[in-house]
Parts: structure tokens; C-alpha cells; sequence
């Protein structure tokens, strides 16, 4: 990965070479980038580096990966696996909330709480800033696996919105 400026020139060249990003975040600092062997980090700095799966991520990887400001953590999650913050500081995912079934991972507005959603119908409310579960309750019908429906949901300052 390498940056550069506005006018295209290279600021800070790669040091890093991995394949098939997909997934990524900043905190303005720092941008993490998804990939199959793990997270990619690259500072403003120009250094680089690698946090890796744990080995019971077997095959899966973290496609998705947002910035929670208010609670000043990087999410990551994978359906398969679950959601993990990803610490940039000490290379290491710690999860969140394990699970093969998960169909969804989002922020409230103040990025303070991530709101999770499974297959079989559960909500799971965490506090990012805390490290607890807020709350969790069955919101909606189970998911078959095999069905394109899916629920999405948003997160206000006083509302969880299912859709």
C-alpha cells in the first residue's frame, strides 16, 4: 500500500504486499484494510504492518471494518466469525461477540455501542466503551441460511431501526 499525495506523488512507499483488500477504516491516523491472511495497517507515517487472524479463523477473514470515534475503536466483522475490535497499538483482535450466524454489525450514532444482529432473530446491544453487553433480546423472525432476505439495521442516539 502505498501513499500519495494530491498530485500523485509517492509520499511513502509500499512495504507490505498483500492481495484481495477488501474492507477498510480510519481514524484520520491510521487506515486498517481487510484481507485474507488478516488486517493491514497503515500509519500517516508511512509504516506498515500486519495483525493476523486468529488460526480458528481458518479460512475466514474480516471483510468489513469500521471506526467507533466515541469509544476511539476499530470494529471488524466477518459473518462466519463474529465481531472483533481490532487494536491497532497491541496487534490483536478480541472479540466481541463469537458467532457463525452473525448477519449484521453497526455503530450508534456517537460510535460509543455496536449493535449485532443473528440469523436466528437475536439483538445483541454491546458497550464498546465498557466492554458489556447492553442488552440482547429476540427482535425478529429467524433467518433461514439459505434465503436472501436479510435484516438491516441503523442505530440513532435513542432508536435501533430494523428494516
Amino acid at each position: 500500500m502505498r501513499i500519495i499525495d494530491n498530485e500523485g506523488k509517492i509520499v511513502h512507499a509500499s512495504t507490505l504486499q498483500v492481495a484481495g483488500i477488501h474492507g477498510n477504516a480510519s481514524d484520520g491516523q491510521a487506515v486498517l484494510f481487510g484481507f485474507a491472511s488478516g488486517i493491514l495497517v497503515v500509519e500517516a507515517s508511512g509504516e506498515q504492518h500486519l495483525i493476523e487472524y486468529p488460526a480458528s479463523f481458518g479460512t475466514a477473514w474480516i471483510g468489513s471494518i469500521f471506526y467507533a470515534k466515541g469509544a476511539d475503536k476499530f470494529i471488524g466483522y466477518t459473518a462466519s466469525k463474529g465481531a472483533y475490535i481490532i487494536d491497532i497499538d497491541n496487534n490483536q483482535l478480541t472479540p466481541i461477540f463469537e458467532t457463525a450466524e452473525l448477519l449484521d454489525c453497526v455503530k450508534d450514532m456517537k460510535g460509543e455501542s455496536v449493535i449485532l444482529t443473528e440469523r436466528n432473530g437475536t439483538l445483541s446491544h454491546y458497550n464498546l466503551m465498557a466492554g458489556t453487553l447492553i442488552q440482547q433480546k429476540n427482535a425478529f423472525d429467524a433467518i433461514a441460511a439459505d434465503t436472501k432476505n436479510n435484516v438491516s439495521v441503523k442505530a440513532s442516539s435513542r432508536y435501533i431501526y430494523l428494516l
